[in-house]
């Protein structure tokens, strides 16, 4: 018989509620939601299906919990594993989803488990936490839900004088206690001529067939009074041998073997005659009790007939046991004896970094957790959004490596037009794959470049060659779609640092009375506003449209009847683009028609409108020196209805945003304080008022020092 196959999906579960507490010399499982104060999870219904060979045992455990709080939570399912046992498999269910967990590098799962939950999706992550032990971290357990666990283990049975033991945990230890709404176990001890008799604690009816023995334990509304024991008695003899055996796809096989002595034995030796074995674990036996068991794991060539050799030091002298074993020929994929042979290597290793690729390997080829893996669960949906989002990471770190070409070459000045084309046709092209995202692996990169750009420009002589060129680098890495928008959003910066450095000068001529020098600046200050203005208008509308994702094409007609194609943004998951308003439109409603042709190939149609404002924000302004340590300066604004925002720009040079009022609607304010060199001097003050329709209307107060 084999256990669980390992699949390719991924799980990791973090979910604590109260379940069963058995005993240490069984498994502990503790089940509740993540939180010191949180409510524990109700166990719901338990299920288990036992098989029990020779010596050996597998058993597929489902348990369900409910969570009867209001809210949705994070929780860790923990079961600690008697000495003895491995566990092989863990599956939860997602809806009507059953989802199958697989081996993956622990750091890779750990991240991939935030980036989900970070979501509020739904994987589950399982990790071991000490020897023995593992966490499995499940989110959301949702409101009112039930939480379903699927967890498959093998294991190596105790003895005793009385025979084999094999136990179920059943009930919690420390917690309070509830009735199961079902109880479901059955148990098959498989049919073997040295087995006398097999009894149950709970005195349950035992039926024997050419199987095997079975037991069953069933009930609703059932509170377990306590863990189920199966006890196998077997006939006197002095060494009890139990042996699994078998291939698992490849020519050598694995074997487990159990060996009982009916005496004690010191430095006890086991050697197989007639079957060639290797990779025998442990290296070394511990010391063994009359009637207790020594388990051997390893791997074994051939078939057929082979003798166990058991020897030792007993308080009667050195004794030799020997019984007659067989080992299988028939492949028996991912059997008990394989994961029971792999779990051993894997502790063997343990944690030493320098074994780290060896444990890996095996972890991955038995999907056995270890120190440097995890189990992950992944629902089927989250796993395929999860595989496109690495596709997209990967199209985006190639857009980025292509961009930082890009930039080299204009920032270079060596004016390779040739190959500055096909690097911005691979760029285009990149993009397209990536649903339009490219801003995410250029962000950086051009967020560099507009610091350069700004930052040469401000100075105060620029260097406009240079500036070009950073303008040029910057704008070449946008894509189609968005490349003329960034070209005004630089331009547009360019007028406003020019702006910013030309009130001081207005100030000064306006003071010094040179009315010559203060008309050429007012004519080129008006001309930047206009200039200033103008772009915000133009160039800031968006198109937005929810669609989904895989849809063929969505286009927009726009009043003017022109085409303009919607880019997929993959951050908002929606579709969008930028369109430009003609100068020589009027103000007044206007309507775009977009079309939305889906996968498979109907087609949605919405109307969106947007209206044409072109009228100047107004306002009435006012700013007066406050009482200080210094001379301070409050500045106060009342906007129409439609005000967004407001600037004040100070004849030192100074920018100050004005802040909305809490009280007041429509008033903004601020402080600012007044530098020694204009104490005492008249001056004024400019406020650029701006509206939601980008539009920009000036007001300008006097001030009088103090």
């Amino acid at each position: 018989m084999s256990s669980a196959p390992c699949r390719t999906l991924l799980l990791v579960v973090s979910v604590i509620s109260a379940l069963l507490l058995p005993r240490s010399s069984t498994a502990t499982v503790l089940l509740k939601p993540k939180g010191e104060n949180a409510i524990s999870l109700r166990t719901k219904a338990l299920a288990a299906d036992i098989t029990i060979y020779g010596q050996f045992a597998t058993t597929t455990v489902l348990y369900t919990f409910q969570n009867e709080t209001r809210g949705r939570v994070e929780a860790d399912f923990i079961y600690t594993l008697p000495p003895r046992a491995v566990a092989t498999y863990f599956a939860y269910w997602f809806g009507e989803e059953k989802i199958i967990a697989r081996v993956v590098e622990k750091e890779r799962a750990a991240a991939i488990y935030q980036h989900i939950v970070s979501r509020q999706r739904d994987p589950a992550l399982i990790e071991l936490i000490g020897k023995n032990t593992f966490r499995a971290r499940i989110f959301p357990v949702m409101p009112g839900a039930d939480l379903k666990v699927e967890l498959v283990t093998v294991e190596a049975l105790a003895s005793d004088q009385s025979g084999i033991l094999y136990q179920l945990p059943l009930r919690a230890d420390g917690v309070p206690e509830a009735a199961l709404d079902a109880l479901d176990v059955k148990a098959l001890v498989t049919a073997d001529p040295a087995i006398q008799k097999v009894t149950t604690n709970y005195g349950l009816p035992v039926a024997q067939d050419r199987e095997g023995y079975h037991v069953s334990l069933s009930g609703i509304n059932y509170k377990p009074p306590k863990d189920l024991r199966v006890r196998i008695a077997r006939k006197p003899r002095p060494l009890q041998t139990a042996l699994y055996a078998a291939p698992s796809g490849g020519p050598d096989g694995f074997f487990a073997l159990a060996l009982t002595p009916d005496h004690s034995l010191v430095r006890p030796k086991v050697s197989i005659k007639g079957i060639t074995t290797y990779a025998v674990l442990p290296a070394r036996l511990p010391d063994v009790k009359a009637h207790s068991t020594l388990t051997v794991f390893g791997r074994y060539k051939g078939s057929g007939r082979a003798t166990a050799v058991l020897t030792g030091k007993s308080p009667k002298g050195r004794l030799t046991y020997s019984e007659t074993v067989w080992f299988g020929a028939k492949p028996e994929p991912n059997n008990i004896a394989t994961k029971l042979w792999a779990a051993r290597q894997i502790e063997r290793l343990g944690a030493d970094p320098r074994n780290r690729s060896t444990v890996m390997r095996l972890s991955l080829r038995f999907c056995l957790p270890s120190a440097f893996t995890s189990w992950l669960a992944m629902p089927k949906e989250e796993m395929e959004r999860y595989r496109r989002e690495l596709e997209a990471l990967r199209l985006n770190l190639k857009m980025n490596a292509v961009a930082a070409k890009i930039a080299e070459l204009i920032a270079s000045g060596r004016g390779n037009t040739r190959r500055l084309a096909q690097l911005r046709a691979e760029l285009n092209g990149l993009s397209r794959q990536a649903g339009g995202s490219a801003w995410r692996a250029l962000n950086s990169l051009r967020g560099r470049l507009w610091s350069e750009f700004n930052a040469e420009l401000r100075k105060d002589k620029p260097d406009m060659r240079k500036v070009g060129r950073l303008k040029e680098a910057w704008i070449a890495l946008e894509t189609d779609v968005t490349r003329e928008l960034a070209t005004m959003r630089a331009e547009r910066e360019a007028v406003l640092i020019e702006l910013r450095k030309l009130y001081p000068q207005i100030t000064e001529a306006r003071a010094k009375g040179r009315p010559d020098e203060l008309a050429r600046l007012e004519a080129r200050r008006v001309e930047l506003d206009r200039a200033y203005q103008a772009s915000y208008r133009l160039g800031d509308p968006l198109i937005t449209v929810e669609a989904p994702a895989d849809a063929q094409q969505v286009v927009a007609i726009m009043a003017n009847g022109e085409v303009k194609p919607l880019a997929y943004n993959a951050r908002l998951g929606r579709w969008e683009a930028r369109f430009d308003v003609p100068v020589y439109a009027r103000e007044g409603e206007y309507v775009i028609t977009v079309v939305i042709v889906l996968k498979d190939g109907t087609r949605k149609v919405v109307t969106i409108s947007y209206r044409v404002d072109l009228t100047a924000p107004a306002g009435l302004g006012k700013a007066e020196m406050i009482a200080g340590d210094g001379q301070a300066l409050r500045l106060e604004l009342d906007g129409d209805d439609d005000t967004a925002r407001v600037i004040a720009l100070l004849p030192w040079g100074e920018r100050v945003e004005l802040r909305p009022s809490a009280m007041q609607p429509h008033r903004f304010f601020a402080t600012a304080l007044v530098p020694p060199s204009h104490q005492g001097q008249r001056f004024g003050v400019t406020y650029i008022i701006t509206d939601h329709a980008h539009n920009r209307g000036e007001v300008i107060v006097g001030i009088s020092g103090d």
